[in-house]
Formats: C-alpha cells, sequence, structure tokens
C-alpha cells in the first residue's frame, strides 16, 4: 500500500508526537502507553475496539504486546486508517468508522478504548452512548487532563495565543468533570490520574 504525500507528511508529525527528543515528553509518552497496557493486562480481554485509533500507535503496542487479542481499530480520518493499515507485521484490522456510529453490533468487544478521541468530538454524548452499546463489559477513556495539559502547553511555548488550548479540542475537561459525565453512562467506573492525562475505567453490569 502506497501513502500519498499528505499522510507521510501525517507518519512524520506522529513520529514527533510519540517519539519525541524531550525526555519529559518522552517520559509522559511512555508512561501514557504503558497505562494503557496495564489496564489491559487487569482487563485480558479477547476482543479490543480501539475507536478513533488514529495512525494506530497504540494498536502497535498492544498488538505486540498481547499478540492474541483481536484487535480492530476504528477512525473516521482514512489517511489515519491506512497509515496503521500498513504497519508491518501488525495483526490489527482497520476500518473506516465514525464514532458516533460504529459499524459493530452491539456488545461486540470486551474491552473499548477510546483514549485521546473525545475531546475532539462536538457530539462527545452521541460517542459515549456507542462506547456503551458496543462493549460487551469494560471501557477504558483516556481525556488530556485540563488545565494542566494548557498549562504544559504554554510552559512548552505552543498555543500561546489560544492560551494553551490544542486546536483540535474542542472540549476541556477536569479530573471531577469527566468523572460526572461518564458516571452518568456506566454502573461502575474507577478514575486514574495519568499526567497530563485523566484515564476513566467504566464497567457495564449485566
Amino acid at each position: 500500500m502506497q501513502l500519498d504525500e499528505r499522510a507521510l507528511r501525517e507518519q512524520v508529525t506522529v513520529q514527533l508526537k510519540y517519539k519525541s527528543r524531550n525526555p519529559v515528553i518522552g517520559y509522559l509518552t511512555d508512561r501514557f502507553l504503558r497505562a494503557i497496557v496495564h489496564v489491559v493486562e487487569e482487563v485480558s480481554p479477547p476482543t479490543i475496539l480501539d475507536v478513533g485509533c488514529g495512525e494506530g500507535i497504540v494498536a502497535t503496542v498492544l498488538t505486540r504486546q498481547f499478540p492474541d487479542v483481536g484487535y480492530f481499530g476504528c477512525d473516521i480520518h482514512e489517511p489515519s486508517v491506512r497509515l496503521a493499515a500498513s504497519a508491518p507485521g501488525g495483526k490489527a484490522r482497520f476500518l473506516l468508522g465514525d464514532a458516533v456510529r460504529l459499524p459493530f453490533p452491539d456488545r461486540s468487544f470486551e474491552l473499548v478504548i477510546c483514549s485521546e478521541t473525545l475531546e475532539h468530538l462536538r457530539d462527545y454524548r452521541g460517542a459515549l452512548a456507542e462506547l456503551v452499546r458496543v462493549s460487551a463489559g469494560t471501557v477504558l477513556i483516556t481525556v488530556p487532563h485540563e488545565p494542566f495539559w494548557r498549562l504544559g502547553n504554554i510552559l512548552r511555548g505552543k498555543y500561546l495565543r489560544s492560551l494553551g488550548n490544542t486546536p483540535e479540542h474542542v472540549n476541556h475537561w477536569t479530573r471531577r468533570g469527566i468523572t460526572a459525565l461518564v458516571s452518568s453512562c456506566f454502573e461502575r467506573i474507577q478514575v486514574r490520574p495519568v499526567f497530563p492525562w485523566v484515564f476513566v475505567i467504566c464497567w457495564k453490569d449485566g
């Protein structure tokens, strides 16, 4: 599969994001990915759906760590899906799909991951409803922890004109705010701060 010029530029951007030479950013990113691995170890799911999988960074980590898990990635951005699917030796399956209209039956996946996605969606409540629908048990949601995310950007000299807000972020949650939102959709939740993110592990009963 050949990648167009735009996709190649995006691949470079992803590499810079997840393999930064800045030791602090590198440490935080590594801790973020290890925290996701830890959740998967705890849940031990036979199937995973990654909603908003992007270019497949999380997929690459998890399919290497858990090669026997049935892994599906879904994203609305076609170049990102092609990038994810082009990873050599990958066993994950990737497809186009909207987070508010997921192309899967009810209760299809033991673990649903929605990482760094809800902050980009105007219809985040619709996406939450879909996460509940396709989950057979556990959902992991991660979002930037505000206001610390913005402060971190400012300290790095990024997005100063927008007071540190990442341009693509249309929603901003404190730990209390995301806890209240997710609690309205699931029977049980557990909140884990993984600075500068918030991890919310959610369970459906029955």
